[in-house]
């Protein structure tokens, strides 16, 4: 019984020592939908991928907010509906929920997003190894508006658009001595020498995601988004994000819960 365990926490050891691993490097791979079977190659060189020609879905948009009655009974706000707030939702909006309740949206019998998941997305990740689909557990989140900076805790996650678009910026996890200390929530561009010293040193790059592409981050990555700007076409965007979440990084998503509420 001793040995089991012994065996059990070295190998939790050696998973977060791998877990732990990222690149540093603004590389950017790009594939079409119809190379699917290559995504899984793409993934181990732990880079961003753009995932282009994605089919068109009709789930999460403002169309389908009102139309589907579902919406109203997920809790997202005290005083009104998610109906009654996306009306008055400009495209500069900043997302109020959080992940708690995106992850609410985001199931399969409100949204729909898991559903999708399960029969499009899941699929291409998991075709060249089954045991992926074991190890890499998909949760499923979704958002409307702007949001600012979160660090990737999974070590895939797929970002894009139902309707409008979005301009991402993506950091490597080599700038977090820069960041201020109350990195959380902020935009990069926001950024200035007045509250962040080595603001010089923050050096990120913007990614144009529009209905139809998906953005996978690896995890150790900062990320943020606005809504383009475009115009009188602009719209506040209806957002979703699928993590991939291994038994490692879920007890790291949780540990880093625990120490905020601690303080």
């Amino acid at each position: 019984m001793l040995g089991f365990l012994l065996l059990c926490i070295l190998s939790f050891l050696a998973l977060t020592f791998f877990y732990k691993q990222s690149v540093h490097e603004f590389r950017l791979n790009q594939i079409e939908w119809s190379q699917g079977d290559k995504l899984p190659e793409l993934l181990s060189e732990k880079v961003p991928i753009i995932l282009r020609g994605r089919p068109p879905t009709a789930f999460w948009t403002q169309e389908d907010i009102h139309l589907r009655s579902i919406y109203s009974t997920v809790p997202v706000f005290q005083d009104r509906t998610l109906v009654d707030w996306i009306v008055g939702a400009d495209p500069g909006t900043v997302c109020p929920w959080d992940l708690d309740h995106a992850r609410l949206l985001g199931q399969r019998h409100v949204s729909g997003l898991e559903l999708w998941s399960d029969r499009a997305l899941n699929p291409l990740l998991y075709s060249q190894n089954p045991l992926v689909r074991w190890w890499l557990r998909p949760f499923h989140s979704c958002w409307a508006g702007n949001k600012g900076l979160w660090k990737t805790v999974a070590p895939w996650t797929a970002v894009f658009v139902t309707q409008g678009a979005l301009v991402c910026s993506i950091m490597t996890g080599a700038v977090e001595s820069s960041l201020p200390v109350a990195w959380k929530d902020v935009f990069p561009g926001d950024l200035t020498a007045y509250d962040t010293p080595f603001v010089g040193d923050l050096k990120f790059i913007d990614i144009v995601i529009r209905p139809g592409s998906i953005l996978f981050m690896p995890a150790h990555w900062f990320l943020s988004w606005k809504a383009l700007d475009e115009g009188e076409n602009s719209v506040c965007p209806m957002v979703c994000t699928v993590e991939y979440h291994s038994i490692v990084s879920r007890f790291a998503e949780w540990a880093g819960r625990r120490r905020i509420q601690s303080t």
